[in-house]
């Protein structure tokens, strides 16, 4: 505000708060005169509140200048646009009432879907319960109920009412309203009281309706069945999805980028996949191309069985160690419905879980990735080991099987100082763990095993004893180049 409109507001608000100080008291006055509406509409209401209180009081003139707040934002859309017009409060607030019945009504025949209309019936499809309860009134519809609990139950998932009307029946008469609950299995239709109608009824109310009102019907279901398809391929919803993966612990994440859905029509569907290794600074275009995708509805409600084939990009050359690799195919069952993540999303990480089931284990992708080094698969179990060239155990064992000593296990947990051996008088021998008395045999064997496992360890049998040796991936664990996956 200008600092001259600021004067002159200033100057209207010491006018005013003069000219009534005497007729009300001051806790009324402020709240009129200071109100942020009051200020923001340069008091201009301020003469015709005070001058139509019905008594003086702070909550009641509050009240009213509720009503003449709601006057200001729907005045334009009433016959007397001037509040000046108005006699007193009781006309203003009944014209406002009336219209915000009016607005609601309109509210709720617009939450009704008009499906099909001619001179002899109307059939709708209630959109929310307030719709449900206007369509059905005169009728025992539990989907009429005050609580929206059975109307939620009826028309959630794959679901649809049909309110039938007909319009020169006789409120007396059974057949006067007929709903139609539709789901993937079944059509059941109940009469006025809520009983539902036998075969033979359902057949000649079917002839009375005719073909055109029975097809509105059908076409309006039909397109509400697809309508989660549609949201999944939808660009304007969802343009594109990105999962990663560690690709081999090499720091080197993959990312399978979803972009551009596109829905074709009740079968077939189509977007592009580019797969992204490395992170933002160093990130690298291994393959692009586009998944073809066809669908069909399952019995179950919201279920939907997809079919997915990769085509490449014949304009994309990716790496050369990588021109066979890509498995992208893949075909699965999702239920879109049972899960708060979005169906495009949902959609985008069961096609990359199958897609990295099939890349994990391929040995041109590890060797690309890690560039030449060897990986292994540890035992990811309680007693699982991945193993680092940064002291730990099994450098202990590098060094002691590299420095050309021979012994089995427990003669390493000796060297190691893991195991004690005590020498009896008799020549008997006892061993001596972290926690006390050990039997040697198959201590620290979880080690051991995730050892040989990874290509570190063998063993070569040697006066009866299993003697600790270099397995094939020895020397590439020295050199830092066995990686676990």
């Amino acid at each position: 505000m200008k600092f001259s409109e600021f004067v002159l507001s200033e100057g209207r608000r010491e006018t005013l708060l003069k000219k009534y100080m005497g007729e009300y008291d001051m806790q009324t006055l402020d709240a009129i005169l200071n109100d942020e509406f009051t200020k923001a509409t340069n008091y201009k209401y301020v003469d015709w509140i005070f001058n139509h209180l019905d008594f003086a009081s702070t909550t009641h003139a509050l009240e009213v200048l509720q009503l003449v707040k709601d006057f200001d934002r729907i005045g334009k859309n009433l016959e007397k646009k001037d509040i000046n017009q108005y006699p007193d409060v009781a006309e203003l607030m009944g014209v406002i009432q009336s219209y915000s019945s009016k607005s609601q009504e309109k509210k709720i025949e617009s939450d009704a879907k008009k499906i099909y209309e001619d001179g002899r019936i109307l059939i709708v499809k209630p959109q929310s319960h307030k719709a449900s309860c206007k369509y059905g009134a005169g009728t025992k519809w539990c989907t009429t109920q005050t609580s929206p609990g059975y109307y939620d139950k009826y028309t959630s998932g794959n679901q649809g009412l049909y309110y039938i009307i007909m319009k020169d029946f006789d409120i007396s008469n059974k057949f006067y309203k007929i709903v139609l609950h539709k789901d993937n299995i079944q059509d059941i239709w109940y009469v006025v009281q809520d009983t539902p109608m036998p075969p033979r009824e359902v057949d000649v109310l079917k002839v009375g309706l005719g073909k055109n009102a029975t097809k509105a019907i059908e076409d309006d279901f039909n397109e509400n069945k697809n309508k989660i398809i549609k949201e999944l391929f939808n660009p304007k919803n969802h343009d594109h999805a990105v999962v990663t993966y560690n690709l081999f612990n090499s720091k080197k994440p993959l990312t399978l980028e979803f972009k551009n859905p596109n829905i074709f029509n009740e079968k077939f569907a189509e977007m592009d996949l580019i797969v992204y290794l490395g992170n933002e600074d160093n990130e690298q275009i291994i393959e692009q191309g586009t998944l073809k995708i066809s669908y069909s509805k399952l019995p179950e409600n919201d279920s939907y069985y997809f079919d997915i084939g990769y085509h490449p990009d014949d304009n994309f050359e990716p790496p050369a160690e990588l021109t066979t690799l890509w498995h992208m195919d893949a075909n699965f069952g999702l239920n879109l419905s049972q899960s708060t993540i979005p169906p495009f999303k949902q959609v985008c990480n069961i096609l990359t879980s199958q897609i990295w089931r099939r890349l994990e284990y391929d040995k041109n992708l590890q060797n690309f990735v890690l560039g030449g080094k060897k990986s292994w698969t540890p035992n990811r179990g309680s007693y699982g080991f991945t193993f680092e060239r940064k002291g730990g155990l099994i450098n202990k064992l590098v060094d002691y099987i590299d420095s050309g000593k021979e012994g089995n296990a427990i003669d390493f947990l000796e060297d190691a100082k893991i195991v004690r051996i005590l020498v009896n008088p008799d020549g008997t021998k006892k061993y001596i763990g972290r926690r006390g008395y050990i039997q040697p045999k198959g201590y620290f064997s979880a080690f051991f095993a995730s050892a040989r496992n990874a290509g570190i360890l063998s063993y070569k049998r040697k006066n009866k004893k299993n003697i600790l040796t270099k397995g094939p991936n020895f020397d590439d664990f020295k050199e830092g180049n066995l990686v676990p996956l």
